[in-house]
């Protein structure tokens, strides 16, 4: 197997965290020949509060010196590794992929399929969406309802994410809650949104989409109750 100067870095940063844990630990432990390394209460009643540097260095054992200084010292020859460390972390978040389940244009499964996940700078997100769009979709924050025009829309189609265009609701589970946002009582697919307690989100680029409430209709009981602004539809073909 091969590894790339990225791979070999990231590897050699986890090393020396761990034996910098370990150095840590040899430091920190207490003594009962030189006294306690660590911060503690002074017993005296007049200087009362944190031992001062120069009581604390009386308690340093020249062992204990040297292995503090090594430890310090393996973490700043980490520092560099950093960067690169961020490379390989970015790299697999831009090699991220995700399970969806397609639809076409008249409503039709085209079946679940592995597709990159759509991830983006926050810079990124605010070049490509309008103002308010980036507020509810990329910051969770709720429009206005009885705004827009699909909160009380009835033509058939696709209800379908406004960041990455994955289908999220079928018209034909569309119901009228009367609170002012699109209601359904299920998503087209479970695949396509990520629940999250009484929140849910697109699985393909995590736009906040709105609420989820157990005062639905049947068969679900539920109501996905969406943000307007976070969806665009599609009129069935």
């Amino acid at each position: 197997m091969q590894h790339n100067l990225s791979d070999i870095n990231f590897i050699t940063l986890i090393c020396l965290y761990k034996l910098t844990r370990t150095v840590y630990s040899i430091v920190k432990c207490d003594s009962s020949q030189t006294g306690h390394f660590n911060f503690c209460k002074s017993r005296n009643p007049i200087n009362s509060g944190w031992i001062r540097k120069s009581q604390m260095k009386k308690n340093q054992n020249p062992a204990r010196r040297f292995m503090l200084k090594l430890g310090a010292g393996m973490v700043l020859a980490a520092l560099p590794l950093t960067k690169s460390l961020a490379d390989v972390l970015s790299e697999l978040s831009s090699n991220a992929m995700v399970t969806i389940e397609e639809f076409s244009s008249d409503g039709k499964s085209t079946g679940a399929q592995r597709v990159a996940k759509i991830i983006k700078t926050d810079a990124e997100w605010r070049a490509s969406l309008p103002a308010e769009v980036y507020d509810v979709t990329r910051l969770g924050e709720p429009d206005h309802p009885y705004t827009g025009s699909l909160w009380n829309a009835r033509s058939p189609g696709i209800y379908r994410c406004i960041c990455c265009g994955a289908a999220l609701f079928d018209s034909d589970s569309k119901f009228e809650s009367g609170t002012g946002w699109p209601s359904f009582w299920q998503p087209i697919s479970a695949l396509n949104i990520n629940r999250e307690h009484d929140l849910f989100a697109c699985s393909r680029c995590d736009a906040h989409i709105g609420v989820v409430v157990a005062d639905g209709p049947e068969p679900t009981g539920l109501r996905f109750s969406a943000r307007t602004l976070a969806l665009k539809f599609e009129a069935r073909a």
